[in-house]
């Protein structure tokens, strides 16, 4: 088991039984540095990143001590740029537009309403030729959509 997947599994035992877990990784390209993303079910904070970074460092000092490879790793949250890609990540943003590609290939955005049975709900503004704007609700499979980000408001 190379570093990165134990930094995975020590990853995922910090956050058990928490309302935080891991999304996902990132390496550098020239390699010595993991990012362990990790979110929260109310969002994370910087303290909450800090706390589980330690905990994660504190098992890599007691499984590996001194004789491990060199490497640099850091706890971040995934960032608002970066697509949602696990469905726990979805009900904290219930009321924020999201943008996403459908199975069609279609790029769709709406509000998220809710998520039921892995599907998402968003409200949708249509408008056709000739026509008023209307709102209409649509459903999508959580793995049938790509890319689904929320949007970013700046005021």
């Amino acid at each position: 088991m190379n570093i990165a997947e134990k930094l995975i599994e020590y990853a995922n035992a910090a956050t058990e039984n928490t309302p935080y877990f891991l999304v996902g990784t990132e390496a550098s390209k020239k390699g010595g540095r993991i990012t362990l993303l990790v979110d929260g079910d109310a969002g994370i904070t910087i303290d909450a990143c800090g706390k589980i970074s330690r905990s994660i460092s504190k098992m890599v000092d007691e499984a590996f001590g001194e004789d491990t490879e060199s490497f640099v790793f850091e706890v971040s949250s995934p960032g608002a740029d970066k697509a949602l890609v696990l469905e726990r990540q979805f009900p904290q943003h219930i009321g924020r537009d999201l943008t996403l590609e459908d199975k069609e290939g279609n790029i769709r955005t709406g509000k998220l309403m809710g998520i039921v049975n892995s599907e998402i709900t968003l409200e949708e503004s249509s408008k056709e030729k000739g026509k008023k704007k209307q709102i209409v609700t649509n459903t999508y499979k959580i793995n049938e959509i790509k890319e689904p980000k929320v949007v970013l408001r700046y005021n």
